[in-house]
């Protein structure tokens, strides 16, 4: 067949690329350079620090706020239950043939 002759000459000239010598000795060479080149941490500002923790009890507090504004007062609430079975049809998913 043709597509076995096209997949065996494309693996054939996959094995016939020969790699580079130095490229081991590059790759190398960039690792050793990245491990003895360390990134300084830099410490952050006062302000920065001030702002994220200033937006942190602001988001809290808020998120507090919110949450008692939409709380249901469970004495006086009507409680709807609705059976929605016949609605889903859930039985078409459980044959094949309905697929």
């Amino acid at each position: 067949m043709k597509v076995d002759e096209y997949i065996n000459d494309f693996i054939d000239r996959q094995k016939d690329i020969k790699p580079n010598p130095f490229l081991s000795t590059r790759i190398m060479a960039k690792i050793e350079n990245s491990i003895s080149a360390q990134p300084v941490a830099k410490k952050a500002s006062f302000w920065q620090t001030a702002a994220l923790a200033v937006s942190i009890i602001s988001v809290v507090i808020s998120g507090v706020f919110i949450g008692n504004a939409l709380s249901i007062d469970t004495q006086n609430s009507n409680v709807i239950n609705i059976n929605d079975r016949q609605i889903e049809n859930l039985n078409l998913y459980q044959f094949s043939e309905n697929e």
